[in-house]
Parts: structure tokens; C-alpha cells; sequence
């Protein structure tokens, strides 16, 4: 069920009848609402089906509107122990920092949960640092996506100091976050001590010479040492991508509204030729 509105289909009603039946299907395991105008007590509802169906294990509900209620709602859910959730998706919900707060706190007693995406959600410095804190003590989740939020350097920098205790965390998302030279040094830093994340998105952000230098020197020598352990099947080593694309004006001004940041500087493509041939040794 996706791109429906409450007044066309009058989810009023639909959405706790719906949720009622499945409540009682017990073998549900795969839940999609994405894009369908949802209220708060909609939400509640999802909240409850989350924590009376012991098979639920992916829940999407990108483009919802739940905002910062709902996230507190679904973030109350994670919480509770029967919760055996692995994937959720809350792109495009403008949850902003307390909600990314209030999910944090969850993953912090959450066992279960791989995949967590909370893109274009408003997420800004305070929000990345209660997700960062969750991150020192969370050993289930696999893949957070924080791409087209407001992290910026100090989001990242906080990110990168979990990073350092961190050892479950393969996949980062920062792409489109306002992160400068400042942000990407401090989570290259935190890669020499972390072993476990493979891939790190930071296409779209304020990354320029001085960063992408320090990148390329990092991966080097973390390519060989990882690929003497046999880490990795596809290819040995931390892959980041840093998309070399011109920058469009339109892009560019929707970044601007986006985020409030002008700046989309691109890696210079020498150096993007010093990371690549890092990758290929």
C-alpha cells in the first residue's frame, strides 16, 4: 500500500483495519505504507502491530509525514523486547533531531535492527550525535543511511568518534550532508581504528583537496593490511565514493533550499585517481 492519500482511500479507517488483520497474521514478516499520508494515530497503530507481530522484520515507511511524533512512537516500539525488526525506512519524514534522537536511544537496547534510513529527514548536528552515542553501544546495525540531512563537520566528526568503538556499522551514508575538509579528516582518522565499515558515501558535500588527499592516503595503506586478513569477498579494502559529477544549478540551488549550504564542491580528479588506484593496488 504506497501514494495514497488519507482522503482517497479514508486511511481514517483503512489503516487500523488493515493493521488488525496483519496483527493477526502471524507470519507477517514485510511491511510497506511508503508515501501515504499517515497521522500520528496512524502511526501508533504501526507502533502496536510492531510490538504484537513477533515476524515483522522490515516495516518502510518513507514519505509518510509521521515527523518527530511518529518517529518517537516507532522509536517506543524498537524498545520493547519482543521487537524483532531488521530493516526500517523513514526517508523523507521530516523527523529531524529528536526524532533521530529518540531512535537513537532505541538502538541503544535494540538487538535486531540491520538497517536504519532516515535520509532527507532535517537530521542536523544533534541529531548525528545521539545516533553517534548509540553507535558506541550498538553491535546489530549494519547500514545507516543519513544522505541529504545536515550533518555537516561537527555531525561527522561525532559519527567518526563512534566509529572508533564501533565494530558491527559496513555501511555509512553521508552523502549531501554539508561535510567539509574538517568532517571527512575526522572520519578518516576514525577508519584506521575501525575494521568493519566497507562503505562510506560522502558524494554531494564540501569535500576538497585537503580531504580527498587525506582519504587517498588512509585507504592506501588500509586496503593492504585488510586485504592480507582476506576481509573482504568482492574486493579488499573501504570503498568510498565520491561521484567526480559537475555541479548542475538546479541541484545546486534545491541542495540550497535543502540544507541552507551553497557549497557542493567535488573532489578534484587527480585525486580521485589517487583513491582509485588505492582500490586497485
Amino acid at each position: 500500500l504506497h501514494h495514497q492519500e488519507a482522503g482517497v482511500l479514508h486511511a481514517a479507517k483503512l489503516v487500523p483495519t488493515l493493521l488488525d488483520s496483519l496483527a493477526c497474521f502471524g507470519a507477517l514478516e514485510f511491511l510497506r505504507l511508503s508515501d501515504t499520508s499517515l497521522t500520528v494515530t496512524h502511526v501508533g497503530e504501526v507502533a502496536t502491530c510492531l510490538t504484537n507481530t513477533w515476524s515483522l522484520k522490515c516495516l518502510i515507511l518513507n514519505g509518510t509525514g509521521i515527523g518527530c511524533p511518529g518517529a518517537a512512537a516507532l522509536a517506543k516500539a524498537l524498545r520493547q523486547k519482543n521487537s524483532v525488526l531488521q530493516r526500517l525506512d523513514l526517508s523523507r519524514n521530516g523527523v529531524g533531531d529528536r526524532g533521530a534522537a529518540a531512535l537513537g536511544q532505541a538502538l541503544k537496547q535494540h538487538s535486531s535492527l540491520q538497517v536504519l534510513s532516515l535520509s532527507s529527514n532535517a537530521v542536523g548536528v544533534d541529531g548525528a550525535a545521539t545516533l553517534g552515542q548509540a553507535l558506541r553501544q550498538n553491535s546489530a546495525l549494519k547500514s545507516l543511511d543519513l544522505s541529504q540531512n545536515g550533518v555537516g563537520d561537527r555531525g561527522a566528526a561525532g559519527l567518526a568518534q563512534a566509529l572508533r568503538q564501533n565494530s558491527a556499522l559496513q555501511t555509512l551514508g553521508l552523502a549531501e550532508n554539508t561535510v567539509g575538509d574538517d568532517g571527512a579528516a575526522a572520519l578518516v582518522q576514525a577508519l584506521v581504528q575501525n575494521s568493519a565499515l566497507e562503505t562510506l558515501y560522502l558524494s554531494g558535500n564540501a569535500v576538497g583537496d585537503r580531504g580527498a588527499a587525506e582519504l587517498a592516503q588512509v585507504l592506501a595503506p588500509l586496503r593492504e593490511r585488510r586485504g592480507r586478513r582476506g576481509r573482504h569477498r568482492t574486493r579488499a579494502g573501504l570503498g568510498a565514493e565520491l561521484e567526480p559529477r559537475m555541479v548542475d544549478p538546479r541541484r545546486q540551488r534545491q541542495h540550497q533550499a535543502r540544507t541552507g549550504c551553497r557549497a557542493r564542491v567535488q573532489v578534484p580528479k587527480q585525486d580521485l585517481a589517487l583513491i582509485e588506484k588505492s582500490f586497485r593496488g
